[in-house]
Protein backbone atom coordinates (compact mmCIF):
# COMPACT_ATOMS: atom_id res chain seq x y z
CA UNK A 1 0.00 0.00 0.00
CA UNK A 2 1.14 3.17 -0.90
CA UNK A 3 0.50 6.69 1.06
CA UNK A 4 0.74 9.85 -1.03
CA UNK A 5 0.20 13.07 1.09
CA UNK A 6 0.64 16.47 -0.52
CA UNK A 7 0.00 20.49 0.11
CA UNK A 8 -0.93 23.15 -1.89
CA UNK A 9 -0.92 26.88 -1.84
CA UNK A 10 1.50 26.37 2.04
CA UNK A 11 4.16 24.29 3.60
CA UNK A 12 3.74 20.97 5.05
CA UNK A 13 5.86 20.30 8.22
CA UNK A 14 6.63 16.97 9.33
CA UNK A 15 4.82 16.95 12.23
CA UNK A 16 1.71 17.36 10.15
CA UNK A 17 3.36 15.01 7.74
CA UNK A 18 3.64 12.24 10.41
CA UNK A 19 -0.12 12.98 11.89
CA UNK A 20 -1.53 12.49 8.26
CA UNK A 21 0.14 9.03 7.72
CA UNK A 22 -0.60 7.78 11.42
CA UNK A 23 -4.63 8.73 11.08
CA UNK A 24 -4.56 6.97 7.60
CA UNK A 25 -2.88 3.70 9.00
CA UNK A 26 -5.20 4.37 12.22
CA UNK A 27 -7.98 4.30 9.63
CA UNK A 28 -7.39 1.44 7.41
CA UNK A 29 -6.87 -1.11 10.19
CA UNK A 30 -7.95 -4.52 9.45
CA UNK A 31 -8.63 -3.68 5.87
CA UNK A 32 -4.84 -2.53 4.96
CA UNK A 33 -4.61 -5.63 2.59
CA UNK A 34 -7.73 -4.65 0.25
CA UNK A 35 -5.99 -0.87 -0.05
CA UNK A 36 -3.63 -0.15 -2.69
CA UNK A 37 -2.95 3.64 -2.26
CA UNK A 38 -4.27 6.35 -0.16
CA UNK A 39 -3.67 10.10 -1.23
CA UNK A 40 -4.44 13.01 1.13
CA UNK A 41 -4.45 16.37 -0.15
CA UNK A 42 -4.55 19.41 1.86
CA UNK A 43 -5.02 23.15 0.03
CA UNK A 44 -6.08 26.65 1.59
CA UNK A 45 -8.93 27.62 0.54
CA UNK A 46 -10.80 30.94 0.95
CA UNK A 47 -13.89 31.78 2.29
CA UNK A 48 -16.19 34.52 0.79
CA UNK A 49 -15.69 35.99 4.72
CA UNK A 50 -12.40 36.00 3.95
CA UNK A 51 -11.22 33.62 6.17
CA UNK A 52 -8.18 30.76 4.87
CA UNK A 53 -9.51 27.46 5.89
CA UNK A 54 -7.93 24.23 5.38
CA UNK A 55 -9.69 21.33 2.73
CA UNK A 56 -8.46 17.65 3.77
CA UNK A 57 -9.31 15.77 0.45
CA UNK A 58 -8.56 11.83 0.73
CA UNK A 59 -8.63 9.49 -1.84
CA UNK A 60 -8.45 5.78 -1.47
CA UNK A 61 -7.98 3.06 -4.08
CA UNK A 62 -9.23 -0.26 -3.69
CA UNK A 63 -8.34 -4.00 -4.93
CA UNK A 64 -11.39 -4.55 -7.39
CA UNK A 65 -13.78 -1.77 -6.00
CA UNK A 66 -14.73 1.56 -6.65
CA UNK A 67 -12.65 4.27 -5.23
CA UNK A 68 -13.43 5.74 -1.84
CA UNK A 69 -12.93 9.50 -1.59
CA UNK A 70 -14.06 12.29 0.87
CA UNK A 71 -13.21 15.56 2.13
CA UNK A 72 -13.72 18.17 5.04
CA UNK A 73 -13.33 21.71 5.45
CA UNK A 74 -12.36 23.44 8.71
CA UNK A 75 -10.60 26.50 9.92
CA UNK A 76 -8.08 24.31 11.56
CA UNK A 77 -5.72 21.54 9.78
CA UNK A 78 -5.83 18.86 12.41
CA UNK A 79 -9.57 19.06 12.70
CA UNK A 80 -9.83 18.82 8.52
CA UNK A 81 -8.07 15.78 8.72
CA UNK A 82 -9.51 14.43 11.36
CA UNK A 83 -12.59 14.74 10.26
CA UNK A 84 -12.04 13.38 6.71
CA UNK A 85 -10.53 10.21 8.47
CA UNK A 86 -13.53 9.34 10.32
CA UNK A 87 -15.76 9.82 7.26
CA UNK A 88 -13.31 7.50 5.48
CA UNK A 89 -13.43 5.15 7.71
CA UNK A 90 -17.15 4.85 7.77
CA UNK A 91 -17.08 4.56 3.58
CA UNK A 92 -14.26 2.09 3.86
CA UNK A 93 -16.25 0.21 6.11
CA UNK A 94 -19.85 -0.06 4.46
CA UNK A 95 -17.64 -0.48 0.91
CA UNK A 96 -15.66 -3.62 2.28
CA UNK A 97 -18.26 -5.21 3.73
CA UNK A 98 -20.74 -4.27 1.44
CA UNK A 99 -18.24 -5.96 -1.10
CA UNK A 100 -17.55 -9.53 1.14
CA UNK A 101 -21.21 -9.77 1.89
CA UNK A 102 -21.42 -9.35 -2.19
CA UNK A 103 -22.66 -6.11 -2.68
CA UNK A 104 -20.65 -3.69 -4.39
CA UNK A 105 -21.85 0.16 -3.25
CA UNK A 106 -20.80 2.57 -5.82
CA UNK A 107 -19.31 5.90 -4.82
CA UNK A 108 -19.15 8.47 -7.06
CA UNK A 109 -16.46 11.12 -7.10
CA UNK A 110 -14.77 13.90 -8.99
CA UNK A 111 -11.05 13.52 -9.93
CA UNK A 112 -8.52 14.40 -8.00
CA UNK A 113 -5.30 17.31 -8.89
CA UNK A 114 -2.88 17.91 -6.58
CA UNK A 115 0.48 19.18 -6.16
CA UNK A 116 2.83 16.64 -4.55
CA UNK A 117 4.89 18.34 -1.64
CA UNK A 118 7.18 15.58 -0.88
CA UNK A 119 10.67 17.13 -1.73
CA UNK A 120 9.34 20.55 0.35
CA UNK A 121 9.08 19.04 3.81
CA UNK A 122 10.39 21.04 6.56
CA UNK A 123 13.63 19.28 8.17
Amino acid sequence: MRIEIHAERFRLNRSLYRYIRRKVLACIGEWQIDVRKVMVSLTDVARSSGRIQKRCRVEMVLDGLPGVICHQVDGDAFRAIDRSMARLHSLLQRTLRGERAGSRLPIQAPALSHLTLEQGLDS
